[in-house]
């Protein structure tokens, strides 16, 4: 793996076999490490708010995990859950706290409640790595979310192409994908997808690219992470 310098976004370019691709690049993208790292991966993976600089990064993040972990949710999911499981699943006061950090609950939650594929690849120093897969429908998009499981971080997945590689046909726009979330509207929902970004580019090295975190799960990478399950 390689330090990225140059990009706007910082990160770690990928080089494992996995994410070798002659016409794209893969960059494992930092995001801070306050137990809501999981929710600033998915706010950079779907592009939300354009948060690609650090210093507006965080607190989106922060208000996106407030937006989708609220209790009526949180409940419906858990009375969802078989009966033997229900008790083992943490409570809502726990799960909204900002230093909470994701667990196997979460990633259900997040892939049940919202339509949301998740593919996450779990790995540390010292185990080998591991893929966990949390899936809604074939048809939802693909965000693909690394696990550095020894300090309990996560870190999105992002892809840097020459070519314009998104499935529009799966999603249109993050603000369309998002409308599906807030059917009876807070203000504070309204805000998050008011300011949900339609397009994202990316300057200096990789001016030339697109770049982007929302998969679709036909798409070569997401068969060769699943394959290796």
């Amino acid at each position: 793996m390689s330090k990225n310098l140059e990009s706007p976004i910082d990160g770690i370019q990928l080089e494992h076999e996995w994410f070798n691709h002659s016409n794209k690049l893969y960059m494992r993208a930092h995001t801070h490490g306050d137990g809501t790292c999981f929710f600033h991966s998915l706010v950079l993976a779907l592009n939300a708010c354009n948060v690609v600089y650090e210093s507006s990064r965080r607190p989106f993040g922060i208000e996106f995990r407030k937006v989708l972990i609220n209790k009526e949710k949180w409940e419906e999911f858990v009375q969802s859950l078989e009966e033997d499981v229900r008790p083992l699943a943490p409570d809502f006061e726990n799960v909204s706290k900002q230093t909470t950090y994701a667990c196997d609950f979460i990633y259900s939650f997040v892939s049940q409640m919202y339509g949301i594929n998740l593919i996450i690849v779990s790995a540390s120093a010292s185990s080998p790595v591991g893929i966990i897969k949390k899936f809604h429908s074939p048809t939802c998009p693909v965000v693909i979310i690394a696990h550095l499981s020894s300090i309990e971080h996560f870190e999105p997945i992002i892809e840097f192409s020459r070519h314009n590689t998104a499935p529009r046909d799966l999603i249109e726009t993050t603000r369309e994908f998002f409308a599906q979330f807030f059917e009876d509207e807070t203000a504070e929902e309204k805000e998050v997808k008011a300011t949900l970004a339609t397009d994202w580019s990316c300057r200096q090295k990789f001016r030339d690219y697109h770049v982007r975190g929302v998969f679709s799960i036909e798409e070569p990478i997401c068969q060769k992470l699943l394959q290796a399950i």
